[in-house]
């Protein structure tokens, strides 16, 4: 064999020693065609992707971002960039993990090799930082209501009265309050339901946690849904931001839906839905949010409708 014909054995060194620094590295680094399928992955990304080295060749990038109009939207336009030449910098990716499904959150760099046949991309798992945000978000937009709320005093212990039917209403009050189950509390207007809601509340394991009142009546029919179930930003025309709803506020506590019965028949069903199976997604998201106040709290509504 010639020498022209025999490898470099300090190049080979040199490509094995990069091949191991790729491999090894703490960061994720991933090459991809310019269809977004994967050619190599090194053990960070394969970790945060929840794939295995089998099937890298078989994993293509786009499929792993989440079905939101938003998320779309956003790799697309970062695609469409790289494809002209131009490059990606701390751009924030929500995608799902390939073997469980699970949501994750990524922050992407990219850069188009200079043959301009593939791909080179660089990200760091963000998902803990971003949950953290979402809670501060839930909590800060949960204290803001509470103090509206407490600007209003509600002594419900100041409950007074000694007939037989308020004495049968405080005992089922009493039986009722520790369990998980839902209350459905009738009555003419003025007779007193918020108070045997924040009764039940006061009583119950969830005490400490918030109350939260919803006057379905006083919400705006187009509104409702965002109201009750909270939306994602891009959801419908106007919506700029991620919104909380009353359900995702109540975590752990309680919600009271006054008159219910006023609702539009459509969201009927779907709190209904929420009653039976426990969990409900925000406006423009397919991601069931499971654990907040239709878990483990009471949801008290009156309706003279269905009384």
């Amino acid at each position: 064999m010639s020498n022209s014909q025999s490898p470099d054995p300090e190049r080979r060194v040199v490509d094995e020693d990069l091949g191991d620094l790729f491999e090894e590295a703490p960061v994720a680094y991933v090459h991809e065609d310019m269809d977004t399928r994967f050619i190599r992955a090194n053990r960070a990304a394969r970790e945060i992707l929840g794939i295995s080295v089998e099937e890298v060749s078989r994993t293509s990038g786009i499929s792993l971002v989440v079905d939101t109009p938003e998320a779309k939207q956003n790799v697309g336009d970062a695609l469409e960039r790289l494809r002209i030449g131009g490059r990606t910098e701390h751009r924030v990716l929500e995608l799902r993990r390939a073997d469980n499904g699970e949501r994750i959150w990524v922050q992407w760099w990219s850069k188009a090799a200079p043959s301009g046949s593939y791909i080179r991309s660089m990200f760091i798992d963000i998902t803990q930082q971003v949950l953290l945000e979402q809670e501060r978000a839930r909590l800060k937009a949960q204290n803001v209501y509470l103090q509206e709320e407490i600007k209003s005093d509600h002594n419900f212990e100041e409950i007074i009265g000694a007939t037989a039917g308020l004495a049968s209403v405080m005992a089922k009050v009493t039986r009722v309050a520790p369990t998980d189950a839902s209350v459905l509390i009738t009555g003419e207007s003025g007779t007193g339901k918020e108070l045997i809601a924040r009764a039940l509340h006061s009583r119950s394991a969830r005490a400490e946690r918030p109350f939260i009142k919803v006057n379905c009546a006083a919400l705006p029919i187009s509104l409702v849904e965002s109201e009750l179930f909270g939306h994602e930003r891009g959801a419908f025309s106007g919506a700029i931001q991620r919104r909380i709803g009353r359900f995702e506020l109540a975590h752990n506590g309680t919600i009271f839906l006054d008159e219910i019965g006023e609702m539009p028949m459509d969201v009927q069903v779907k709190l209904l839905r929420v009653l039976q199976e426990h969990e409900f997604e925000r406006i423009g998201s397919s991601h069931p949010i499971r654990g907040r106040a239709c878990r483990g709290g009471h949801q008290s509504g009156s309706t003279k409708k269905y009384a």
